[in-house]
Formats: structure tokens, sequence, C-alpha cells
């Protein structure tokens, strides 16, 4: 064995020194994988939301000054609740404009009672679509993941493309920003100076919240002179354990 070792020692001495650096390089990326891949096994989980509740929308809401607002396709959505007893649901919704030649500003506002607050992603709020100059070119994700620790995970990966898988479909300049912050409160403000295009433009937006009591939240969405106001509530209380449906 001590011969065996000896000459193992001398080859790896003669070896080149570049070949030495290859070797070495590639024997940490390994590493680096197989620790990166066990991490996110670990850390990281893909759920489903457990319920999906529509919420009841008025028709489209006049302008003062020509076109229209409506709120469609609002949804609210929860997770059953962990061994804490905390859980996360999400507000979605489109917000749909029309006023065809003239610039138009849109805003939405959605808002939880305490004791919820906003989830967080890694990096940002748990809100989408983020801010943007146009917002034509931002792609919804293909889910939202999300800081939250539920079934042995530190990150969940939950479904986003369920309530629309654009932000608009209009094709006229469109931006879009997040005006201020507050724990408990997102609001998007949308500007089309053209205006909404040759015909209506449908406005995604979603944001998750954390909890531990029954979700409730508010939208309230405006433009001009026009608001239109629902108010939500998590109708199956306590969550069931899955998907009746």
């Amino acid at each position: 064995m001590r011969r065996l070792i000896d000459e193992l020692r001398d080859g790896l001495r003669n070896m080149p020194r570049g070949v030495l650096i290859v070797v070495a390089a590639g024997l940490a990326l390994s590493l680096l994988a197989v620790a990166a891949n066990r991490v996110n096994w670990q850390a990281s989980a893909d759920l489903d939301w457990v319920t999906a509740e529509e919420i009841e929308t008025p028709g489209p809401i006049r302008l003062d000054d020509g076109g229209s607002i409506e709120m469609t396709r609002m949804t609210l959505s929860a997770l059953r609740p962990t061994d804490r007893g905390d859980f996360l649901f999400r507000v979605s919704g489109v917000l749909v404009v029309s006023r065809q030649a003239k610039a138009i500003t849109a805003r939405c506002d959605v808002a939880a009672p305490v004791p919820a607050t906003i989830a967080r992603t890694p990096k940002k709020r748990a809100a989408w679509p983020r801010p943007s100059e146009d917002l034509r070119l931002q792609e919804v994700p293909e889910l939202m993941v999300i800081d939250f620790s539920s079934d042995g995970a530190e990150l969940l990966g939950l479904p986003i493309r369920d309530s629309f898988r654009r932000y608009s479909d209009t094709a006229a300049p469109l931006t879009v920003e997040w005006d201020g912050f507050a724990e408990r409160k997102q609001n998007w403000v949308w500007s089309l100076p053209e205006g909404s295009g040759s015909g209506p433009a449908s406005l995604g937006f979603t944001v998750a919240f954390k909890t531990y009591r029954r979700p409730r939240a508010t939208i309230a969405c405006r433009s001009g002179g026009a608001e239109v106001r629902v108010e939500a509530e998590q109708a199956a209380w306590p969550i069931p354990d899955s998907d009746p449906g």
C-alpha cells in the first residue's frame, strides 16, 4: 500500500500543472453541482393552490370623459395552514380599460387586513407585474416563487398562469409602476399615453399574502373619476385538506 501511495504521489508531482488545474476545477464543479442539487431539493417545493374561489365583480364602469374600466377574472386562492398555523393566499385578476386614442392612467390597490402581510420572494414583494417601462416585454413567470417555510421547504413555487398568461394584450405603449410601499397593500399604476389601442386593454395583476386568519381582501381600481371596488372573503373556511373539486 505504501508503495502504491508513493507512486500516486510521484505521478501527481510529475503531472503538468495545467492538467492538475483542469482536474481540480472539474472536481470542484462536480461537488458544487451535487451540493446545489441537494440544497434545491431540500429548500424548494412546487405546490398547487388548495382553493381557488371566484370574486364577484360588477360590470363595466363608465369613465367621465369616455371609455370604461372593468374588473374580470378575479380570484382568491389559498394554501392549507402549516403546523404553525400560518399560510399563503393570493388575489389575482384582470383590469380591462377601454379608451381609444386618448391617454389613460389606471390604478388598482389590493389590501388585506391585519394580521396579513404581503409575502416575499427571495428579493422582492410577491407581486406581479414588476415595475416596467414597457410592460409588453415583461413575461409572466412559470411560477411565483415565495420565501415561505412549508412541507420541509424554504421556497415555494406556486401557480400564477392559471389567472392570466400575459400582463397585457394591447400593442399600445404601456408602463406600470408600484406607488410606494405598505405591509398590507399592493398597488399598480398603468399608463397608456396613446390610449388602449384599437380595442380594450387587459391588465393582469396578482399579489400573495401570508396570514393565520381567514383570507380577506379589498380590491379597488380606478381611472379618472370612475372607481370599482369589491370585498373578498374566503368562503371555504377552515381551508379543506385538499381541493374538493
